[in-house]
């Protein structure tokens, strides 16, 4: 019952990392002051890592389990939103986002 609970939050939690940004995503071109093609990247970003992440983590969590994997991704979502919280610029802001598109297996 509890890892259903855990998994069910996981899941929770990662859809709302992808999807956070968007209602936003008007706004952030003043708030950033980047053009608003720019700001576009905090979604691509995200949306990109995961695409290619997606496989690689399925495949190593064959290979190597499904918790090492799970608790690796959830590590990297962590640091990437500290390195998006902190990193002080918009490329920042992008490369913790992109590290934020890492998903589960």
């Amino acid at each position: 019952m509890a890892i259903t609970a855990v998994l069910a939050l996981s899941g929770t939690l990662t859809a709302l990392m992808h999807t956070l940004v968007i209602p936003l995503l008007p706004d952030f071109p003043v708030i950033l002051g980047v053009t608003a093609d720019d700001a576009s990247w905090l979604v691509t970003a995200t949306l990109l890592s995961s695409a290619v992440a997606t496989p690689i983590v399925s495949r190593s969590a064959d290979m190597y389990g499904k918790r090492k994997m799970m608790v690796l991704c959830l590590a990297v979502m962590v640091a990437g939103s500290v390195v998006a919280a902190v990193g002080g610029s918009f490329l920042w802001l992008v490369i913790g986002r992109a590290f934020r598109g890492w998903r589960q297996p």
